[in-house]
C-alpha cells in the first residue's frame, strides 16, 4: 500500500490527474481534514482534484514532512506538515486564509 500512496503523491505533484485518480479505489473519499474540502465518490474526488490541486495547488518548493503513518489492507492515513513558499495570487478552497505570495507557510493535512 505505501508504494501504491507513493505513486499517487507522484501523480499528484506531476499534475497528472488521470494516474492519480487510477492509484485510488472505484468508490474514493477524501478529506482534506485542515479545510474540510474535498470529494466522495469517483465523480466527487475527480472534481476536487481537477478544480482544487492537481496542477494547481502545489507551489515549485513544495515538501511533505510525515508526522505519521497509519496503514490497513483497505485503508492508509498520513499525517503530514506541508511546507511551502505561497506563489498563488488567489486562493483556491483549500487555502482560503493563506497569506498573499511570497511568503512561507506550513500546514498540517491528514
Amino acid at each position: 500500500m505505501a508504494d501504491l500512496f507513493a505513486r499517487h503523491m507522484n501523480a499528484e505533484l506531476a499534475g497528472d490527474l488521470e494516474t492519480t485518480l487510477a492509484t485510488m479505489s472505484d468508490n474514493p473519499h477524501l478529506v482534506n481534514v485542515p479545510s474540510m474540502v474535498g470529494g466522495a465518490g469517483r465523480e466527487g474526488v475527480r472534481a476536487f482534484y481537477a478544480n482544487h490541486l492537481v496542477g494547481k495547488f502545489f507551489p515549485p518548493d513544495v515538501e511533505f514532512t510525515e508526522v505519521s503513518r497509519t496503514f490497513g489492507d483497505t485503508r492508509l492515513i498520513d499525517e503530514l506538515i506541508i511546507s511551502f513558499t505561497h506563489t498563488h495570487r488567489k486562493s483556491s478552497g483549500c487555502s482560503p486564509a493563506w497569506p498573499p505570495p511570497g511568503v512561507q507557510s506550513q500546514s498540517p493535512s491528514s
